[in-house]
């Protein structure tokens, strides 16, 4: 088994959920009362949301280092961000760290996607990524075609919701018609799927709200990967593109 290093914190919340999923996996799946061993790191959200709005890819790549480099010292034997916004760091954490091989969760997410045999999915998340092409042609890689929301003001109330209330950990029942609308929007242009791309999503939409198109929960898909990968059951490398 490898020694996982989760990078997390952004938010909170989802951490929480990165942290309580893992080791039920594990606990299911190896019996008695195994749990996972693993390093956790939660980095400051302030201060990761100040980076991204900085717009110095400097700033968040230096955050995300020494998140990275106190996981290798910690014995992470493989690493995270549980965060799908965080992944904008991934091309020169990859390059920073190469003894600390990372499991970036669009590749977890395109597989999954992919087992299903879909083609063409939408895709919401805060707007670094439905704006930014990062995490979009990272699924891309594996075939598929991602459709994003072209309306501004769509973009810019789900942004809202994401980091004034789900990253707080508030859940608000009249914020979610912002992201049920824009999925519905997606599945009329052609989306066959739509990714949920942030990793607060999920506390807020769930497959019961739409019925009628498979949603892929980035969190579900990452979890589950990194369990497959701490137990052996796949490698790293097999989810590359």
């Amino acid at each position: 088994m490898k020694t996982v290093g989760l990078v997390g914190g952004l938010s909170f919340a989802s951490t929480l959920d990165y942290y309580r999923i893992i080791n039920e996996e594990v606990g299911r799946r190896q019996g008695g009362m195994h749990s996972a061993e693993l390093v956790l790191i939660s980095l400051d959200l302030h201060e990761y949301i100040e980076c991204l709005n900085s717009e110095d890819p400097a700033k968040l790549n230096a955050f995300f280092h020494r998140g990275f480099n106190s996981a290798k010292l910690a014995g992470a034997q493989f690493a995270v961000i549980c965060s799908n916004t965080g992944h904008k760091a991934a091309p020169y954490l990859t390059d920073a760290f190469p003894d600390l091989p990372m499991l970036h969760i669009a590749d977890c997410t395109a597989k999954d996607i992919q087992k299903r045999g879909l083609s063409t999915v939408g895709f919401i998340g805060t707007s670094y990524t439905m704006t930014s092409p990062f995490l979009v042609d990272r699924l891309r890689a594996h075939g598929l075609d991602v459709l994003v929301p072209t309306d501004d003001a769509e973009i810019t109330e789900i942004h809202r919701v994401i980091i004034e209330e789900l990253s707080h950990n508030v859940v608000k029942p009249e914020s979610r018609p912002a992201f049920t609308k824009a999925i519905a929007g997606l599945v009329a242009r052609g989306a066959e799927a739509v990714v949920l791309g942030c990793t607060e999503i999920q506390l807020i939409v769930k497959q019961t709200d739409c019925p009628d198109v498979p949603l892929f929960d980035t969190v579900a898909s990452h979890v589950a990967a990194i369990v497959d990968v701490y137990l052996g059951a796949s490698t790293l490398e097999s989810y590359l593109p």
